[in-house]
């Protein structure tokens, strides 16, 4: 999807930003509120012709536009209103889903996660498990495109399975973890791990990134006992932040993640399974880039990319930190390979190629910075 407005024709370069695959063959793309154009496009030759948005929540199909949700075969939207629910809820896989994400969000906030969610906790048995907390709607998905409806919430301690929510027996030895749960992907790439050295009864893990706070929810993603006191969590590769919980006022201070597939145990990082204290620096998360707000822009923002995903955050940005003398600092994740400096109502740079961490952009150059 390739969008713009009449004052702001830099909204995305082309061919613009990948949209997501909701299932039944229909694509969704989070728009700027002021974007009054669009082009579909296969990233190649293929495209529509300029198109006159509508509106939000709409759908373009055949060449006309239409309120999304009017087809009949669409897997949204649901209008039942949902219990609020605080707690785990649990999911049966009966698709045999590779991942299983849970993407959920209430009618007064739409934001407490974003597509294609959070990557649910496996408790044996096909039978996955998340924690939501004020949410009254859930889409079970696996990340790539499979998914269910939207689902009214029922309440806290319900298994979704086959369609339908029931109570959940948390006494099942068939769906229970125990102390020799071996995990389903002990080395798997995108798994941090902690060692409850404090003998918390629940271990949570609450992750996020500079670029997106809504991650989880607090206290964040009940961890998975993979055996000698030691708990797992699956996260997303671009998490940089972690605070591991026992659910109540027991936690950790805020660590960096230094990497995956790594274990903090005592106040310490080290790879898991090597019993080693890490000595490289490990995984640079993020890098520092600052710009000289020498227009005096009021509000400063930072939108960053990469060619391989354009997708990192939405326009206009994020909100630069100040750090005095008129210098504003943005923390990007180390795969950022472009950014666009703007004051978000219509004044900006021009697409800009990051020239390394610690680099101040000033006055159309790029320098080391010195603080």
């Amino acid at each position: 999807a390739y969008y713009w407005s009449d004052s702001n024709t830099k909204m995305t370069t082309w061919p613009g930003v990948q949209m997501s695959n909701m299932g039944d063959n229909t694509y969704s793309i989070k728009i700027p509120s002021d974007a009054t154009k669009i082009i579909f496009n296969n990233g190649g030759d293929s495209k529509t012709n300029d198109l006159n948005i509508p509106g939000m929540n709409k759908i373009y199909n055949n060449g006309a536009w239409s309120s999304y949700g009017n087809n009949p075969s669409t897997t949204y939207p649901t209008e039942e209103q949902g219990t609020e629910t605080t707690g785990a809820v649990y999911f049966k896989n009966t698709n045999n889903w590779s991942n299983v994400y849970a993407y959920y969000w209430s009618d007064s906030n739409t934001k407490m996660t974003t597509w294609p969610g959070v990557p649910m906790t496996s408790v044996g048995d096909n039978t996955y498990s998340i924690n939501v907390s004020g949410a009254t709607k859930i889409i079970f998905n696996d990340g790539s495109g499979q998914q269910t409806n939207n689902i009214a919430l029922a309440g806290a301690n319900k298994i979704y399975d086959n369609g339908s929510w029931s109570d959940y027996d948390n006494n099942q030895s068939a769906t229970e973890p125990t102390e020799t749960t071996t995990p389903q992907n002990p080395q798997g790439r995108d798994n941090v791990y902690y060692k409850n050295t404090n003998n918390w009864s629940n271990v949570y893990a609450y992750y996020w990134s500079d670029s997106n706070t809504k991650m989880t929810t607090w206290p964040g993603v009940q961890m998975s006992n993979v055996g000698d006191n030691t708990y797992s969590i699956k996260i997303p590769s671009d998490a940089a932040k972690i605070i591991f919980n026992n659910g109540g006022d027991s936690k950790t201070n805020d660590l960096n993640i230094p990497g995956m597939n790594k274990i903090y145990n005592n106040g310490i990082w080290s790879n898991y399974g090597s019993g080693q204290p890490e000595t490289q620096p490990g995984t640079q998360m993020t890098c520092s880039v600052y710009f000289r707000n020498t227009n005096n822009w009021n509000n400063v923002r930072a939108y960053y990319w990469s060619d391989s995903n354009k997708n990192m955050i939405s326009w206009p940005g994020e909100t630069m930190v100040n750090v005095g003398n008129n210098v504003y600092r943005i923390d990007v994740p180390s795969g950022a390979t472009k950014i666009i400096f703007t004051n978000g109502n219509g004044s900006q740079t021009s697409d800009l190629i990051i020239a390394g961490m610690n680099k101040i952009y000033e006055n159309g150059k790029w320098s080391k910075y010195l603080q």
